[in-house]
């Protein structure tokens, strides 16, 4: 059966960037239009699931999962931002993947930029830099060989019932604070009145595109931009919004 699969992709031709900008910038855009690009794409997905074939997943599964990663970032893609519809993907299809390789294991909760790490450490690491594998050994001393649930009850934390309550209460830093004021409302509208570029980074990396947070470097590899040029963007974003706040009091 995957061979037969791995035949019909085979047949399937990319789509090139102006056929799919052409496409998706379409006011009459449909999932009969989002299906192509899925299409001329699904060798991509292969390729990915390729890389964590000694997770604990079938084959078959990562490829299932990759393709929903696929779905959704054809879905969300924006090609007048300039970027390649591969490099955009590529983080949508892995995250996927990671995330049922993640929920299958039952793992503790431990935020998921360090998952990101984790798993770039054991399923990518020819795409590592020396710190980075660093990092990733001292993760996997971090990740305990027997998983325990999220909601695990704890001894002798009378102030939190259960293992989530401690792993989802962080100090917010003065940005988060921002983003969470309790005219929540005006905020987005604040960001959705930035420049393109700037908007997007404070989207992206503060979890209103896919209700998670990211990164300077995995916004900087999404954008094709380093992870300093992504920092200036935001404090230039953040300037803006301030400026526009203060006028309502907000800020």
């Amino acid at each position: 059966m995957i061979k037969d699969y791995f035949k019909d992709v085979s047949t399937k031709t990319e789509m090139s960037f102006e056929e799919m900008k052409s496409l998706l910038t379409d006011t009459s855009v449909d999932d009969k239009d989002y299906n192509r690009v899925v299409e001329s794409n699904l060798k991509l997905v292969i390729s990915i699931a390729k890389k964590y074939v000694k997770s604990g997943l079938s084959f078959e599964d990562l490829i299932q999962e990759g393709n929903i990663g696929l779905i959704k970032a054809a879905k969300k893609f924006d090609p007048t931002l300039g970027y390649k519809f591969s490099t955009y993907s590529c983080w949508w299809i892995r995250n996927q993947i990671e995330r049922a390789i993640y929920n299958k294991k039952n793992l503790i909760r431990i935020p998921l930029n360090k998952m990101h790490s984790y798993f770039k450490y054991k399923y990518n690491p020819d795409e590592l830099t020396d710190s980075e594998k660093t990092k990733g050994e001292k993760l996997e001393q971090e990740i305990p060989s027997s998983y325990c649930s999220l909601d695990s009850p704890l001894k002798n934390r009378e102030e939190y019932s259960i293992l989530g309550d401690i792993l989802t209460t962080e100090e917010n830093s003065p940005e988060d604070n921002l983003l969470k004021e309790e005219s929540f409302t005006l905020v987005q509208k604040a960001v959705e009145s930035l420049p393109q570029k700037k908007k997007f980074i404070i989207k992206y990396r503060f979890g209103f595109i896919d209700g998670e947070k990211h990164s300077l470097k995995e916004t900087g590899d999404l954008l094709g931009i380093s992870s300093e040029a992504v920092r200036q963007n935001e404090i230039t974003a953040f300037k803006l919004l301030k400026e526009n706040l203060s006028a309502l009091e907000i800020c």
